[in-house]
C-alpha cells in the first residue's frame, strides 16, 4: 500500500471534500507551515548569535555586557535558538504528514503551536529568573499566549475532526 493517498483514492473521496472544503488544509500546506519554518529559522539565527538584542536598540558591546552580567542569558538564548530550529523541523514534518494524509497529521497541527507557546513561555519565565525580575509582571504575556493558542487550537481541532476519515495513511 502506498504511503500517501493516490490520485485515484483522493478522487473517490470527493464527496467528503465537497461537504468539507479543504481551504484551511491548503493554506497550511502551501503557505503557513513553510512561513512558520522560515520565521522559526530566522528566530533561531537571532537567538543563537545574540543579534535578537540588536533589534531592541542594543549595540554589540551592550549584548556582550549583558552576557557578562547575566551569563545565563547566553545559555538560555542558545537553548531557545535550538528550540526554534526544532519548531522549524516540526513545521516541515507537520506539512509532510498533512500532504500525505497521515493519520497523525491533525495531532501535529495542534502540537506545533503548543510546542511554540511552551518554549516561549519557558523562555520568558527563565529570563525573569536570570535577570531577577518579577515573573508576575510577565504573566499577562504568558497567559495571553496560552489563550491565543487555545483559540487557534479549538477551531483547528473541529476542522480536522470533521475530516478525520481523510487522514488514514500510515
Amino acid at each position: 500500500m502506498s504511503d500517501h493517498i493516490s490520485r485515484y483514492e483522493y478522487d473517490h473521496r470527493g464527496d467528503d471534500l465537497q461537504i468539507h472544503p479543504m481551504k484551511w488544509y491548503k493554506f497550511l500546506i502551501y503557505f503557513a507551515l513553510f512561513a512558520g519554518a522560515l520565521i522559526s529559522l530566522s528566530n533561531a539565527l537571532q537567538y543563537l548569535t545574540g543579534s535578537i538584542y540588536l533589534s531592541e536598540g542594543l549595540t554589540e558591546a551592550d549584548v556582550d555586557a549583558l552576557y557578562d552580567l547575566h551569563g545565563g542569558f547566553k545559555v538560555l538564548d542558545m537553548i531557545y535558538g535550538l528550540t526554534c530550529i526544532g519548531s522549524a523541523v516540526l513545521d516541515l514534518i507537520t506539512r509532510s504528514r498533512l500532504r500525505h494524509f497521515h493519520r497523525t497529521a491533525p495531532a501535529f497541527v495542534l502540537a506545533v503551536p503548543v510546542y511554540n507557546v511552551f518554549c516561549s513561555s519557558m523562555y520568558t519565565i527563565l529570563s525573569c529568573g536570570i535577570a531577577r525580575l518579577d515573573v508576575f509582571e510577565f504573566l499577562p504575556q504568558v497567559i495571553g499566549s496560552i489563550l491565543g493558542v487555545a483559540i487557534y487550537i479549538w477551531p483547528s481541532y473541529i476542522y480536522f475532526n470533521k475530516r478525520r476519515n481523510l487522514f488514514v495513511n500510515e
